[in-house]
């Protein structure tokens, strides 16, 4: 699974690489050409790791060869692959030997193909859920909005510091909103409304992984309002750390098993250690999550306010930039123990 997860994490990079040297720069070389071309083949190299994973998984059975054979040719996920291939060396040529810092027309082509192979791998790594379709649009937005914003932060520009903050801010609100569908799509059940599969999926990893994502989002959008509004233009490094681990965590989600049936996954054993650390009872699978507000979680709900207060006063006051770094994290950590430590 860390394998996997490493893979992906480094795949988004690439992602962001190809958009903020297609996107971002039209008249002048962000990253040196072999940076990019790099990126291209990391992208269709790293891309294959769902189809590796789900090969070594079915092989356990009927032989790796057979398996592979089934995933990489009979499998519509496999056959997007080679597709995917075939048009990341389309890019790696046409950025190869073309300037494509002066030929506009040249790079909204070769920008064209970075959106097919996000969309591509976005069709690749679905999960297989009740609504498919919405899934999918869901995470091409998702993967689409953090390529792209990825590509504003690996890049520095003074001077549209406003518009680019703007568009940061427009990305990051798309972003939270597509990962809330993706979620509510995986938890879908007839039998229970949303909030109930919300408040359940905390049992396993998939709902913990989840809950630090939405964290981390905020943070990223919190840092980047506060620095619209104090019109500085310093935190690029504070705000490509959460940026990278806001990837890392994504990696993650997605090497977890979809919750679609929490109970079936709590009877095979399938539970979060992070929660049992705090639920102090068995875990079976008529247990039922509530919220009970005590002296500890309105404690901590103060601190993660104080914390988040001092992140943002660090923007405004120009404190050093790791400071409100550690202060972000802090906020994260105490907003999630305020939720963890009020379950009863």
């Amino acid at each position: 699974m860390f394998i996997a997860a490493l893979f992906e994490w480094l795949l988004y990079i690439c992602f962001s690489f190809l958009t903020g040297s297609l996107f971002i720069s039209q008249k002048r070389r962000v990253f040196p050409k072999k940076f990019v071309l790099f990126a291209v083949a990391g992208s269709a190299l790293f891309s294959s790791v769902p189809l590796a994973a789900d090969t070594i998984s079915i092989s356990r059975d009927i032989g790796f060869g057979t398996a592979a054979k089934n995933v990489f040719i009979d499998f519509h996920e496999g056959k997007a692959w080679f597709i995917l291939v075939v048009i990341a060396v389309l890019l790696f040529c046409l950025i190869r030997f073309n300037d494509l810092n002066n030929d506009p027309f040249l790079t909204k082509i070769a920008l064209l193909l970075a959106m097919l192979l996000i969309g591509l791998y976005a069709f690749i790594s679905l999960s297989g859920g009740i609504l498919p379709w919405v899934e999918y649009i869901c995470r091409f937005l998702y993967m689409t909005c953090f390529s792209f914003l990825g590509g504003l932060l690996l890049t520095r520009d003074p001077k549209n510091h406003k518009r680019r903050s703007v568009t940061s801010i427009m990305f990051l609100l798309i972003a939270l909103v597509s990962n809330f569908l993706i979620m509510s799509v995986n938890l879908w059940n007839p039998i229970h409304h949303l909030f109930y599969q919300f408040k359940q999926s905390l049992i396993v990893n998939y709902g913990q992984n989840s809950l630090v994502l939405f964290l981390l989002i905020f943070i990223a959008l919190w840092h980047t309002l506060m620095s619209y509004f104090s019109k500085k233009n310093d935190r690029i490094v504070t705000r490509r750390t959460i940026f990278l681990s806001i990837l890392a965590v994504s990696a993650f989600l997605d090497q977890q098993i979809q919750p679609h049936d929490i109970e079936a996954l709590i009877k095979t054993g399938n539970i979060s250690p992070l929660f049992q650390i705090f639920y102090h009872q068995p875990v079976t699978p008529s247990a039922v999550i509530h919220f009970t507000w005590n002296g500890y979680s309105v404690v901590m709900l103060i601190v993660s306010f104080l914390f988040l207060f001092l992140s943002g006063v660090c923007i405004i006051k120009s404190w050093p930039k790791w400071l409100s770094v550690v202060f972000s994290f802090l906020f994260a950590a105490s907003a999630y123990l305020t939720l963890m430590i009020s379950i009863s």
